[in-house]
């Protein structure tokens, strides 16, 4: 006659043995709700006076954005971005409201937030989050126009200080 646990099933020591483990992995995995509520707060914000550089962006889209302050200070323009990227909009319509979210893990350290906005007309917008220093940040915006909107500020940045040093007669 045997005895103990079923084949396949670990005895309750096994169990409470792993569990710390099971503890820290948990602990360690970024939570998916609070990346998701993270980037529904932005949407909230951006009828009205929404200042989308002041979102919590990742390293390498954070620094992107800096130069195109700074080029915009130079210019006294507006830089690359004339725009929210979160809506592709300057202005919201009166029938802006979120309609619906989902977010998706992405690796051990990130998340994908898919945003369905009626401004207008029903538009998807999707928010790539990277986990940094302890926080969500925002790491690449995609929108029906605009691709990628780190890949848009790595190309139009360039060109536009390119351009500037041009006219500055320093190239």
């Amino acid at each position: 006659m045997k005895t103990g646990a079923p084949s396949g099933v670990r005895s309750l020591p096994a169990v409470l043995a792993s569990l710390p483990l099971l503890l820290c992995l948990a602990a360690a995995a970024p939570p998916l709700a609070n990346a998701e509520a993270y980037v529904i707060g932005i949407y909230r914000q951006i009828p009205g006076d929404f200042n989308f550089r002041m979102v919590r962006y990742s390293s390498k889209l954070g620094a992107l954005m800096r130069r195109d302050d700074a080029l915009a200070r130079r210019t006294g323009g507006v830089g690359a971005l004339d725009w929210v990227p979160f809506c592709e909009c300057q202005d919201t319509d009166p029938s802006y409201r979120i309609r619906s979210s989902s977010v998706q893990p992405r690796g051990s350290n990130g998340a994908i937030v898919s945003i369905l906005l009626r401004n207008g007309s029903d538009e998807r917008f999707t928010v790539d989050l990277v986990r940094e220093r302890g926080l969500w940040r925002v790491a690449d915006v995609h929108g029906p126009s605009t691709p990628s909107l780190l890949a848009l500020l790595q190309r139009q940045i360039p060109r536009e200080e390119k351009s500037l040093r041009q006219q500055e007669g320093k190239e």
